[in-house]
């Protein structure tokens, strides 16, 4: 894996056109996975049965036909697995009579968002996206709008990491590369409205399909801090040729994740 110095100092440029390092280093680490994207199209084939390996047929004595193991074990194991709905439950240990009412306001408030954000289903597809491309994700986020915390599964091939800034599975940088339409974030950020009219439709993924028109390509980083309290984090959120959004980040990674391993 390329390592590029220049590339990596988006994260101490500090002026308005701090978006082109980002792209360019995103560009660098998307270059480096092609393989893992490619994987992830393969592993999809193989539990929709679209191309199954001779390994991986077997044969029904009853039908005479063969059924696809890949996608037998992990819908058995999903089911198994996700059947129960989490339950978080805020508690105290020797608390007084307040401090045990407000865990209780907060073990209440807790279910509700559980409930209407759906955790129940969203969880299934988070299992069956760790199982079947090795990472599955939640993205919990407070929407400003609402005033409330949303949580919603992320496409597996939407988180990027530089395996090399995470031996041992912790990144201090993720970014997250997906597809918006103009409209929405023209109404998320009306002050770049010409910025983002000027964006044209570009190639999103290893295969070289073409966006759809009135949709772009919007990347959003995150840097933890480098140690506690040192309050040097970043939060960025960039189009091709604007940042929409820079930001300190003081907190830890917006993200669940569940793996296959």
């Amino acid at each position: 894996m390329t390592w590029n110095e220049e590339i990596e100092s988006w994260l101490d440029d500090d002026t308005d056109d701090v978006y082109d390092l980002l792209w360019k280093r995103v560009n660098e680490i998307k270059n480096n996975m092609t393989a893992r994207f490619s994987n992830l199209d393969r592993w999809t084939w193989v539990y929709k049965d679209n191309c199954r390996p001779p390994a991986l047929k077997r044969r029904n004595s009853k039908r005479g036909g063969a059924y696809n193991v890949t996608k037998s074990c992990v819908d058995t194991v999903q089911a198994k697995i996700s059947k129960s709905n989490p339950k978080p439950t805020a508690i105290t240990s020797g608390g007084s009579f307040s401090e045990q009412q407000r865990a209780k306001k907060l073990t209440k408030y807790i279910e509700g968002t559980f409930s209407s954000e759906n955790i129940a289903n969203t969880s299934q597809q988070v299992f069956k996206n760790g199982a079947i491309h090795d990472i599955g994700a939640w993205y919990i986020y407070a929407d400003p709008d609402e005033e409330r915390v949303r949580i919603e599964c992320v496409p597996s091939d939407e988180l990027i990491v530089d395996e090399a800034e995470a031996p041992y599975g912790d990144p201090a940088v993720v970014y997250r590369v997906r597809r918006v339409s103009k409209r929405k974030l023209k109404a998320m950020f009306p002050d770049k409205a010409v910025d983002i009219d000027d964006v044209k439709s570009s190639v999103f993924d290893w295969r070289k399909r073409i966006l759809p028109k009135g949709m772009i390509e919007v990347v959003e980083a995150w840097a933890i801090s480098s140690l506690p309290g040192s309050k040097d984090g970043r939060h960025v959120i960039a189009i091709a040729n604007a940042t929409l959004l820079d930001e300190g980040w003081d907190l830890s990674m917006p993200f669940v994740i569940v793996t296959g391993k």
